[in-house]
């Protein structure tokens, strides 16, 4: 699906409903944007990576980090053996 759209003043586009219902996009819905040697520009719906492993299996963000479920339980386990 193609469409053609203006930039406003302000620096924002608004994708067309159309659009953003076929791939799931919603308000408040991250989005990764791209630029590309091309000179055209990638808008992607954003997918977490657990930033330890490169999962993107049950990944949850904290303060911008990611991290899986397993890396977690793995980073837990240590911390139980380790005397404090």
């Amino acid at each position: 699906m193609q469409n053609q759209k203006k930039i406003a003043k302000n620096g924002s586009i608004t994708l067309p409903q159309a659009m953003r219902h076929n791939l799931g996009i919603y308000g408040g819905t991250p989005v990764d944007i791209t630029t590309n040697d091309d000179g055209s520009v990638t808008i992607r719906k954003h997918v977490p990576v657990c930033h330890l492993c490169g999962s993107v299996d049950h990944v949850a963000e904290v303060d911008g980090l990611g991290i899986c479920h397993r890396c977690h339980c793995r980073f837990a386990d240590e911390f139980d053996v380790m005397e404090v």
